[in-house]
């Protein structure tokens, strides 16, 4: 789901007050168990692991964004139980534009790397 920070910059970007992301946007997982809030700007307390937007992303097809990250075998060696779209490297800097609480069925390890796509749909 799209929190309300993610609400508010797609407001800016109508009204010609917010600044694209374009490529600047990245992916995070993190291993949070916190529930959605739509007032949260970050994830619980737990880690969190940014992978920049693979070449050629993100997409846009009308409504439907889609997002495609890379985790090298040292980044994110944890499981994977939150998601989300940001504009920043860094938990103290920038927004997030969703945060899914759905786990990703991923328990990853310093022996493997993970190529994630997600696509978010934006809905009236």
């Amino acid at each position: 789901p799209i929190v309300r920070g993610g609400r508010d910059n797609i407001a800016a970007l109508i009204s010609g007050a917010g600044t694209a992301w374009g490529t600047g946007a990245y992916m995070w997982v993190s291993s949070s168990t916190a529930g959605h809030n739509p007032a949260s700007t970050w994830f619980g307390p737990a880690g969190a692991s940014p992978s920049c937007m693979e070449a050629t992303y993100p997409l846009r097809s009308a409504n439907i964004l889609q997002y495609r990250g890379l985790w090298s075998t040292t980044e994110a060696n944890f499981e994977w139980n939150q998601w989300g779209v940001g504009d920043a490297t860094s938990t103290s800097a920038g927004e997030l534009l969703n945060m899914s609480n759905k786990s990703c069925f991923i328990q990853k390890t310093n022996q493997q790397s993970v190529q994630f796509t997600t696509c978010v749909t934006i809905t009236t």
